[in-house]
């Protein structure tokens, strides 16, 4: 009777877990976890153009849009100083795809370091952000700067991203790279980003969150009806592996009927007595 009731237990134990899982990597955690900042390396540039580069060099995984930014700053050559433009991997909610074989810690002490060092994980949860400009000759503009604050500043209120999970693309890839160039003054940036997180904020760019993408952050998995598959595609399959421990182990266990508990102690007094007069007429 003990370990009927232990299963029993054991089953509705497994459905609470089950359905935080479910809760948690669906609707509870966010889909972005970092802010990648680049530079072009070229003197102009927009999202056009860059779409068109990155399609010649080729790399861009399938069903991705080609330009591996999220968004793009403008510096008055190519685009508008200042000047915001979304990309076609910001609209679907699609991976980033501006840092190759990644790293943020090149001694990882756990499995879950090892996976960030050694895989797309900076690719898979940030958003990449990239200034027109050669930083490593020349300043970012004032214009720029003002936007990517602004642009920052909104992407950790809404997504709970602290600063510093603000990267410059040195810091999230393996092999060597000056981006986003040796005069973006990263550390002050991300002091500042930190301090104006204590204020009020000045700007809201709610334009940069369009009803679709409201909903892919909503539930990441409906991504697959607006051009996302690989977040969505991982999703799935985490939701079906939940469904077939829900189905097959957890209800079968809190299922047990409560008249198998029930009967256990009268089958168990008749087992008694049938030992009994087996003894009393051997």
């Amino acid at each position: 009777m003990l370990s009927l009731y232990l299963k029993r237990t054991a089953g509705y134990l497994l459905m609470l877990f089950i359905a935080s899982i479910f809760l948690h990597f669906n609707f509870l955690k966010s889909r972005w976890d970092y802010i990648i900042i680049h530079h072009s390396a070229t003197k102009f540039g927009s999202v056009h153009i860059f779409r068109a580069g990155h399609y010649a060099r080729g790399g861009a995984w399938p069903f991705n849009d080609t330009m591996l930014y999220h968004l793009v700053i403008g510096n008055g050559s190519g685009a508008g100083d200042g000047e915001l433009q979304e990309g076609g991997r910001w609209l679907r909610q699609q991976l980033g795809g501006g840092c190759r074989s990644v790293v943020y810690n090149f001694h990882p002490k756990n499995i879950r370091d090892f996976f960030r060092t050694w895989s797309d994980y900076y690719n898979f949860k940030g958003i990449h952000i990239c200034l027109v400009g050669d930083l490593s000759t020349t300043h970012p503009t004032h214009q720029q700067m003002a936007t990517l604050t602004a642009v920052v500043d909104t992407l950790c209120r809404r997504y709970h991203i602290p600063p510093r999970c603000v990267l410059g693309h040195k810091d999230a890839q393996i092999s060597p790279t000056e981006c986003p160039g040796n005069n973006f003054p990263l550390n002050q940036f991300r002091a500042g980003i930190e301090d104006w997180l204590r204020r009020e904020p000045k700007v809201k760019l709610e334009k940069l969150f369009t009803w679709k993408i409201r909903v892919m952050n909503f539930w990441p998995l409906l991504g697959f009806f607006f051009g996302e598959i690989y977040y969505a595609g991982f999703l799935l399959i985490l939701d079906l592996g939940l469904f077939f421990l829900f189905v097959r182990i957890a209800l079968p266990l809190a299922q047990i009927k409560r008249m198998e508990i029930e009967e256990t102690p009268a089958i168990e007094e008749k087992l008694e007595k049938a030992e009994k007069i087996d003894r009393m007429n051997p």
